[in-house]
């Protein structure tokens, strides 16, 4: 998981759940590769990742397990792998494939450069202390493929999509960066928002509004509260969606995590 300096959005629920229903489950937190982007906000938003776990720990009665990239990347046995990644990277022609996974705008930025090949590196040393499943988003296909091509012996699962409020199409985003909006600059909902800027963003397309819904009823059902069942939802439209929607995340997200947070 990864962070910015703003708030966590609400996206990041469902990776928190899944320590509910996986008790091995380990968060992996990518504080080194914010550094490698050049965050200057990189400890203050360590902060409130923390201040953010520890909420939600409360909340839904779970224990989440972390794990900072910081802890192992500066290693010797995590330069050793680093390096084995760069060597197989050559070896078996993936350097070209690997490489166009950097935005073009960043290709000069020495760091930038190798950022992917962290990435690899990253999962192959977990793997080899024995980690088996990695869960991320869909984006991260791309890695994804370019490991099973190099032999890591990791199997490979995606969070649903998370979109952006108060567009007319649905818009994907990064689920745990706050500024990620989209192509059309729209909203994101985070914890520790007011129920009125929660009522004035839960708006836009019905894609993203019912998605919002289903984390809710996910939160409801764990809390104990009210929910509706996805196949449910499925079938609201326009402005009863919104209106269910918004009473959703109000009542299972917004209000008990403000509670706990006090």
């Amino acid at each position: 998981m990864g962070y910015d300096s703003g708030k966590t959005p609400i996206d990041c629920i469902p990776i928190f759940l899944l320590h509910a229903i996986k008790e091995d489950h380990t968060l992996l937190i990518a504080d080194e590769f914010v550094r490698m982007n050049g965050d200057p906000f990189v400890q203050e938003g360590i902060e409130n990742v923390r201040r953010t776990i520890v909420n939600c720990e409360r909340l839904f009665q779970i224990e989440i397990d972390q794990r900072y990239c910081s802890d192992f990347m500066a290693t010797e046995q995590y330069s050793t792998e680093f390096k084995r990644v760069l060597d197989s990277a050559k070896k078996n022609d993936l350097v070209e494939l690997i490489e166009a996974t950097i935005p073009s705008s960043r290709k000069q930025n020495k760091d930038a450069l190798l950022y992917p090949y962290h990435e690899i590196a990253c999962v192959s040393y977990l793997a080899q202390e024995g980690y088996h499943l990695k869960i991320g988003p869909r984006k991260e296909v791309q890695y994804d493929s370019i490991m099973q091509d190099m032999g890591i012996k990791m199997s490979y699962a995606y969070l649903a999509d998370a979109f952006a409020l108060a567009t007319k199409f649905a818009d994907p985003v990064v689920h745990y960066i706050s500024s990620s909006r989209g192509p059309n600059n729209g909203q994101r909902l985070h914890l520790g928002d007011s129920e009125q800027t929660a009522k004035s963003r839960l708006q836009g397309n019905d894609t993203a509004l019912r998605y919002y819904a289903n984390i809710a009823s996910i939160c409801g059902q764990v809390l104990g509260n009210g929910y509706i069942d996805k196949q449910e939802l499925e079938k609201l439209y326009g402005k009863k969606l919104r209106k269910t929607a918004t009473k959703l995340v109000l009542d299972n997200i917004i209000k008990p995590y403000n509670e706990v947070s006090r």
